[in-house]
């Protein structure tokens, strides 16, 4: 009888740990820039917790949704990397974001000693999700300023 246990024991336990494993590869798998991503995968990107120290100033394609390139990039200024955020946008000219099904809305981003209002075309479920504080001016970013963004 005890052999039974001992035995369920050790076969539940590597059930377990084969699909942690798994678990943890398609993790690590999902933001390579080239997954498809679902609107969970993203919303689930958006709402997870980021290192401001590592990730300051780094810009990647984590993948795409609905077939539109998602680039994420880390801008900060001023006191770094404390004031890092995150942009989550659409990696589109800002003329075919409707298109795309994005939307177009504008957030604070830091630059010196202060913030600039640069509008983006953000996934709409990113939009709908209240994750950014938008404001009502719409400034497309310059050539330079994309250089970054």
């Amino acid at each position: 009888m005890n052999k039974k246990v001992v035995i369920s024991f050790v076969a539940v336990v590597m059930v377990v740990m084969a699909a942690w494993m798994f678990m943890d590869y398609k993790n690590g798998a999902l933001y390579d820039g080239t997954s498809e991503l679902s609107d969970e995968e993203l919303l689930s990107y958006a709402q997870a917790r980021f290192s401001k120290e590592k990730m300051w100033g780094k810009r990647m394609i984590i993948g795409s949704h609905h077939g539109i390139p998602v680039r994420v990039v880390f801008p900060c200024s001023d006191v770094c990397p404390d004031y890092t955020i995150r942009i989550i946008r659409y990696d589109i000219d800002l003329d075919k974001c409707k298109e795309a099904g994005g939307i177009i809305k504008a957030i604070l981003v830091p630059r010196g000693i202060a913030a600039i209002q640069l509008s983006f075309c953000f996934p709409k479920v990113i939009v709908l999700s209240d994750i950014y504080e938008f404001t009502d001016v719409l400034n497309p970013p310059s050539a330079e300023e994309l250089q970054y963004l």
